[in-house]
């Protein structure tokens, strides 16, 4: 899964093959040696059973799960990422991570608790940030994210609501126009893509590294 090979026939050994059942852990973990900023992870899927890498989970963790008996739950560890797409056959899956985490050392890719169970990967790449303090916010208009907001602020421009997003306290914000309303969203362990909601005259922004 990390030996540089992201063939995707299974049977020329170059895969991770999991064997949790549906709606079992189904989680794979890579140690990078030290700490990280990590900009952005490549999962390659098999040339069969793409579904099984649809909407996967990226996590980052200083917890060290190799010990024998150790098991990962989801919504336990910072989430660098939701993939937000259905996996396609033999093809790299890019998943840009959320640029207000820490430095961390252990990678985490999990199926979500709907995954069909035998987490595959035929390739793991993990890439750091060139520059951690060179970011870019992403807005999604006419969006809000529901059932995370740790603050309230009335300010003049959705840039002095972005400057109130500071790393280790806010992972995102939602910003309304009418009325200066900025909302600052604290989800160290991801939040809920069903949370993601249609509302008009709202901005939703998360970050990532540029």
């Amino acid at each position: 899964m990390v030996d540089g090979d992201s063939n995707p026939n299974f049977l020329m050994g170059h895969c991770f093959h999991g064997i949790d059942d549906l709606g079992g852990p189904n989680w794979a973990v890579v140690d990078l040696a030290e700490n990280y900023y990590v900009d952005y992870v490549n999962l390659y899927s098999r040339n069969e059973e793409s579904a099984r890498l649809n909407y996967f989970l990226i996590g980052l963790t200083s917890v060290n799960y190799f010990p024998a008996g150790s098991n990962i739950t989801r919504g336990t560890y910072p989430l660098c990422g939701q993939y937000k797409y259905k996996a396609v056959l033999s093809a790299k899956h890019t998943l840009k991570c959320n640029a207000n985490l820490a430095s961390y050392r252990y990678v985490i890719a999990q199926q979500p608790a709907s995954g069909p169970g035998s987490l595959t990967i035929c390739e793991m790449e993990v890439f750091d940030a060139d520059k951690p303090n060179s970011k870019i916010w992403k807005r999604y208009q006419n969006t809000r994210l529901n059932g995370y907001v740790s603050n309230v602020e009335t300010v003049s421009n959705m840039l002095k609501c972005l400057m109130r997003c500071v790393p280790g306290k806010c992972d995102s914000f939602n910003f309304k126009p009418a009325g200066s309303v900025c909302e600052l969203n604290s989800h160290l362990n991801g939040y809920m893509q069903t949370n993601l909601n249609i509302s008009l005259g709202w901005s939703f922004l998360e970050v990532c590294y540029a």
